[in-house]
């Protein structure tokens, strides 16, 4: 990168920051996921078990847009409870743990 290049966008970020306010947003550890699956089903007015918010890290993995769009479904198929259990968990998620593969296995 040459030093003019540098230069240019060293001055842009402090400007930035004489006008607005950085705010650095961190993807949490492995062991604060359950935590933020609690958070998000919360914003959802989804109440989920700590040992479901677990399950479903387990099963969904880290990215966190999976996990919200999990909880998303996951409050449909609850409808109208609000109370998500283990049960509730890998009988929605676990639908689609088996792959084609694992399926054509079985047939003849």
């Amino acid at each position: 990168m040459s030093l003019v290049l540098k230069s240019t966008i060293l001055s842009f970020y402090k400007a930035f920051n004489k006008k607005a306010e950085v705010i650095e947003f961190k993807a949490p550890y492995a062991n604060q996921l359950p935590q933020f699956v609690g958070s998000a089903a919360k914003e959802l007015s989804l109440q989920i078990d700590p040992d479901a918010a677990q399950t479903l890290v387990d099963l969904v993995g880290a990215d966190l847009r999976s996990l919200v769009s999990e909880l998303e479904k996951l409050k449909v198929f609850l409808h109208p409870k609000t109370q998500a259990t283990v049960a509730d968990v890998t009988a929605l998620v676990g639908l689609g743990e088996e792959s084609a593969f694992d399926i054509t296995k079985t047939c003849p």
